[in-house]
């Protein structure tokens, strides 16, 4: 969770499904602090908690699609199912 005193303004969740492998569950940032780096900061935080040799993944739907912004550059990538 972060938060800009006195309210939040983002947080995220990590569901350990195994030892070796998580789901984001939620990333969320106030409209507010779109654009300022806090949603790449909580993924950070949530893929270091998993570190220890856990794949992480995510499921985005197609009106979600703008998230890429986020995970591309923490080296997630595509995996389409059909």
């Amino acid at each position: 969770m972060a938060s800009a005193t006195p309210r939040i303004v983002g947080c995220g969740a990590l569901h350990v499904m195994w030892d070796d492998l998580a789901e984001v569950r939620t990333l969320a940032v106030h409209p507010d602090a779109l654009g300022t780096g806090l949603g790449s900061a909580i993924l950070r935080e949530l893929i270091a908690f998993s570190d220890q040799g856990a794949d992480v993944f995510f499921d985005v739907t197609m009106q979600d699609a703008w998230v890429w912004d986020i995970y591309r550059p923490a080296r997630f990538v595509k995996n389409v199912r059909v």
